[in-house]
């Protein structure tokens, strides 16, 4: 029977797929979206001008973002050379200025992300994260933060992108929380998904409860001049520091940095802190229950180990979690971006 490789091939493009990795964080690292973002666009030899890169190296690179569908040729009428121009998608998530660019989590991927995972056999070997070995230095990402300014400012600022992006649509479209008056945004980095509650319900006052830096991280993300009243910020540790008393608790991608054991116990001291009668809710990337996907749930849950020594969960999992701590219930939006929603709330009586 004759086998056209289709198979093989698939194997090949999951082996080749660092490639596609590389050619991203090599373009966003040349801001070369930046440079494209016009009708017109550039030929190569005006993009190797501009950027100082080899013109024949330069020509695979933008072939190869043709390929891949973030740049388009603009053929030349006359005998004019051939220009490049970014294609919408590259516009609107690529290029540095754009309001929803995802710039800082591509360059984030390609400096810390990229590295690590470069380590993962030992992380499946060991089941430790491997930020020591890669860096040198801390055992989890949390300890590189708190020691690398440089570092923890490129995390936040990804986190910041993905907020925008993909995290504060599913919050504020999934539920309606105008019953709630004091929210507390814990491990809320940049501020993003606090910002959006506080503009969107301006009677609920929001508390994002992160570390120093990532409040530090806030105040250059989000101008001082589009703060509302009703925002507040507060540094302090969630593991370890007194939590804000509210009747409503958002936890943005906390729970998959922790272990069962850590996040047991950052989940029973919400119940504790919380006024009786609260919600709390989980945005997290669930797996299916029998998990065998989503695929994204998947590569985030070995991005997860690789870093934290920790996973993703699956709904049942996360269900559990939070019920060996009191909350009841539990429920789970499931959203096709990379939030699932989950409320789960502390009774009224004991």
């Amino acid at each position: 029977m004759a086998n056209n490789g289709s198979e093989a091939l698939e194997i090949l493009a999951h082996v080749h797929s660092y490639a596609v990795t590389q050619a991203l964080v090599a373009a966003c690292h040349l801001r070369l979206f930046d440079h494209l973002d016009s009708e017109e666009g550039l030929t190569v030899q005006q993009v190797v001008s501009t950027i100082h890169t080899d013109v024949i190296a330069t020509q695979e690179l933008l072939n190869a973002l043709m390929s891949l569908g973030y740049l388009e040729k603009i053929e030349s009428k006359g005998y004019g050379k051939p220009t490049y121009r970014n294609t919408p998608q590259a516009s609107k998530y690529l290029v540095t200025t754009s309001t929803e660019s995802l710039y800082p989590y591509v360059m984030i991927q390609g400096q810390v992300a990229y590295p690590v995972q470069s380590n993962f056999k030992y992380a499946v070997q060991e089941g430790q994260p491997q930020v020591g070995r890669t860096f040198g230095q801390g055992k989890t990402f949390a300890d590189i933060i708190h020691k690398d300014s440089k570092k923890a400012m490129g995390f936040f600022a990804s986190k910041h992108a993905l907020s925008r992006v993909f995290h504060t649509p599913v919050i504020l479209d999934c539920y309606d929380l105008s019953p709630y008056r004091e929210a507390c945004d814990l491990g809320g980095a940049s501020g993003t998904v606090g910002l959006a509650l506080a503009q969107t319900y301006p009677t609920m006052t929001v508390n994002v409860f992160d570390i120093p830096a990532a409040i530090e991280a806030a105040h250059k993300f989000i101008l001082e001049s589009s703060i509302p009243g009703n925002l507040v910020f507060e540094t302090g540790d969630p593991m370890k520091d007194s939590l804000p008393y509210c009747d409503l608790y958002i936890l943005c991608h906390v729970v998959n940095t922790l272990t069962d054991e850590a996040a047991a116990f950052l989940l029973k001291k919400v119940f504790s802190t919380m006024v009786p009668g609260g919600a709390i809710i989980l945005l997290e990337k669930l797996f299916d229950d029998d998990k065998q996907g989503p695929y994204f749930t998947h590569m985030f849950s070995l991005s997860s180990l690789a870093f934290n020594g920790t996973r993703q969960r699956s709904f049942d999992e996360i269900r559990k979690l939070l019920e060996g701590q009191g909350f009841r219930e539990v429920q789970v939006k499931r959203t096709s971006s990379l939030s699932d929603a989950v409320m789960a709330k502390r009774p009224t009586i004991p």
